[in-house]
């Protein structure tokens, strides 16, 4: 929550981190509701993805620890 509200007030339009730009999708108005799920979905899918990769490797990881021989 700090470092949104960091990039959200001391970070220019150039710097800025992935949730304050999906946060730029909101407007006082209207609420930019095909843009806003698209760039939700372009954020979390990465980390998806890599969970889903990297699950097998950590149960593995986590049993081999538990066998002692």
């Amino acid at each position: 929550m700090n470092s949104f509200i960091f990039v959200l007030i001391l970070g220019g339009s150039t710097t800025m981190t992935l949730p304050p730009a999906v946060y730029n999708f909101l407007t006082y108005g209207q609420v930019n509701w095909g843009a806003l799920c698209a760039a939700a979905t372009v954020v979390t899918l990465p980390v998806l993805l890599l969970a889903l990769v990297v699950q097998r490797f950590l149960a593995g990881g986590l049993t081999m620890g538990a066998i002692k021989g």
